[in-house]
Order: structure tokens, then sequence, then C-alpha cells
């Protein structure tokens, strides 16, 4: 099936050239498809969900690049400099987060792939004052796409991170939900949420918009 979406003029591009092509092949060869719009909005929060395996990085790329959307990423720190690999075997990993995997010669490589492809490296022992960094950073910056993963992990989870709404809300931007539903092989943009100040409603409204949608690994129940 053919993705069929409309970006709005207002949203940052990559301007390139070779990328968006083959990830459309890579998409079409894999048989997935995306659909919806992004809004015409210089600033907006997407979130996806269900997140339940580290697959879905690799399926969220290629649909990133057919769109030619130049987006940043929260991504733990060890995704920048290292390989991951089984806890049982590097159990050091269980006492310091950010130490997870093992690291390797191309490490130096790796994060700066990373960061081109815009991912924003997160320490996770020291988490606090973690959103207001990122307001500060965003208020300096004219366009972001900033996509989140509400569930915080890939471990089967029904209740959302607040991360996101909060952000959201001091910046006064839109949310971008995106279902990743693995039984249709379909990335589905859906209508931009605006907050209204009604956390518990708002939160309980948003999860409700990816119930029964069918992860990698496991089905979202709001």
């Amino acid at each position: 099936m053919k993705s069929k979406i409309i970006v709005g003029p207002s949203v940052p591009q990559g301007n390139r050239k070779i990328l968006p092509i083959i990830a459309r092949m890579l998409l079409r060869l894999s048989k997935w498809r995306v659909t919806g719009s992004i809004p015409n909005e210089q600033k907006i929060i997407v979130i996806g969900a269900p997140h339940s395996s580290m697959i879905d990085g690799y399926y969220v790329l290629l649909a990133v690049l057919s769109l030619d959307v130049k987006v940043k990423f929260l991504a733990a720190l060890w995704t920048f400099s290292r390989l991951p690999i089984l806890d049982s075997l590097f159990p050091s990993s269980q006492n310091n987060p950010d130490e997870y995997g093992v690291r390797w010669p191309l490490g130096w490589l790796q994060g700066i792939l990373m960061r081109r492809l815009g991912g924003i490296p997160v320490e996770r022992l020291s988490a606090s004052g973690a959103v207001d960094k990122l307001v500060a950073t965003i208020n300096e910056i004219d366009k972001i796409v900033l996509m989140l993963a509400p569930e915080g992990g890939t471990e089967p989870s029904e209740k959302f991170k607040s991360g996101f709404y909060v952000l959201s809300s001091k910046l006064d931007l839109p949310i971008l939900p995106i279902q990743f539903d693995y039984k249709n092989r379909h990335f589905n943009l859906l209508e931009p949420f605006y907050t209204t100040g009604n956390r518990e409603k708002d939160m309980t409204d948003i999860r409700q918009l990816f119930h029964g949608i069918e992860g990698k690994n496991h089905t979202f129940i709001a």
C-alpha cells in the first residue's frame, strides 16, 4: 500500500535528496505505510505508541526519512556509544542504566550518527530538571519536531510518562499522536491534541487514542 501523508510547509524539513527515496523503497519492501498529516506548526511534540521493541526505531527512522522531516528525539546516553547486549553478560549495566550494553571501537561514530539523526542524549541517573532543560532548549530553537516515547521504554506498560504532557503545556505546543500498528503495518498520524489544563482527563483521553493498537510485542490497553 502507498503512504499518503500531508506535511505542513512550516514543518522543519531535512532537504535530503537520496535518503527519502531509499527510505520509501525500504518501507514499501517492508509493507509498512504512513498516513495522516503533520500540522502546519513550527514546533510539535510527537508521541508514538505502543513502543514495545527496539525494532520500532528502525521503522520509525524509515518513516521519518521517507517524509524528509527533520526531527529531534530523546535517547538513553548509552545508545550514543555502546551496543545493546544481554544484562546477564554485563551485570554492571543493571546498576547504572547509562552504562547499559558494551563499548566498541566505533562508538565515537555511533555518537556522531545519533546526533546527526536528531538524537538528544539523556542521562537516566541524573534526570532531575531534565524537563526544564528541554523547555529552555526548545525555546531557543525556531523550528523543532520532538519525538518522544510516552511509555518511557519497551517494557509493556498501560501508563504514560508525563514528560511529553508537561512539555506541551509549558510551551503551548500541539501533541501529534502516532499509532504504531504492527497488525496492519501502519503508522497512523492522528489529529493533533491540544492540552486543556485538566491533566488527568487529558492523559486519559490521549491513552484512549492508542487503545487496542497492537505493537510488536504487546497490545496497548488504556
